[in-house]
């Protein structure tokens, strides 16, 4: 009995000798893993890229059962930082809402994951590339409809601020063609300050330029109770020597 006991704690002392040794090997070869992973992150990082990209490690579906599931390997943003992610998804189709996923860092995933997903950084890296020329193309494409928004916006902007001018439209309208005259003139100034319009005119322009002449163009302009304030300005003589 003393004999098989002796065995027993030396197989036991062996074993766990080399397990320990094959443990060093392991850790060592998933830190050399870990930091040419971590090599490619931060160059990937430094592309700037902002796109998340997924490609299939391996999958599988049931078709009686209806369950499904598959493994990744990815490019995600996850807790604020970019980073090459492995992700286990599975699920039911007759249950779509409760589908499980558990996604880990690449280093802090299993390592028998990690050692499937290695021969799949080509195919994602593939897929970034994929993704980053539609995405280009959709940018360009959006761009230029922004440009033209842009441009109607503007356009619109420019015909809305331009008082004076709708103002003077707005007076040929209704008949008042001396105030249209007045508000078309060079030295008269319209703004519209903190939703008040404000109307500076030359002082021998009061009485085509009355509240009621204003409120008139006002209303055929559609805002009959927009506040306006008229001020007039005396222009200052010019001398002799200036008109010689």
């Amino acid at each position: 009995m003393a004999i098989k006991e002796a065995t027993l704690v030396e197989r036991v002392e062996l074993s766990y000798t080399q397990l320990f040794s094959a443990a060093t090997s392991l850790n060592i070869a998933s830190d050399e893993l870990g930091k040419a992973i971590s090599v490619l992150e931060a160059a990937l990082r430094n592309l700037g890229l902002g796109l998340s990209a997924w490609t299939r490690i391996t999958g599988g579906n049931h078709d009686e059962s209806g369950t499904w599931w598959h493994r990744d390997i990815g490019y995600t943003q996850f807790n604020a930082e970019w980073m090459i992610a492995l992700r286990s998804v599975s699920g039911d189709r007759s249950f779509p809402n409760e589908d499980s996923e558990n996604l880990w860092r690449f280093g802090e995933a299993p390592r028998w994951m990690q050692i499937e997903a290695v021969a799949k950084v080509p195919d994602l890296i593939e897929k970034l590339t994929e993704q980053a020329e539609e995405t280009r193309t959709k940018l360009k494409n959006r761009t230029a409809q922004t440009l033209q928004l842009a441009a109607v916006i503007e356009e619109v902007n420019k015909r809305e601020q331009d008082w004076r001018g709708r103002l003077n439209s707005a007076m040929m309208e209704v008949g008042l063609a001396f105030s249209a005259d007045a508000i078309a003139h060079p030295d008269t100034e319209v703004a519209l300050i903190k939703n008040e319009l404000k109307i500076k005119a030359p002082f021998e322009f009061q009485l085509e330029l009355g509240s009621e002449e204003i409120k008139m163009a006002l209303k055929q302009l559609g805002h009959p109770d927009l506040p306006f304030k008229v001020v007039f300005v005396k222009r200052p003589r010019k001398s002799p020597e200036a008109k010689q």
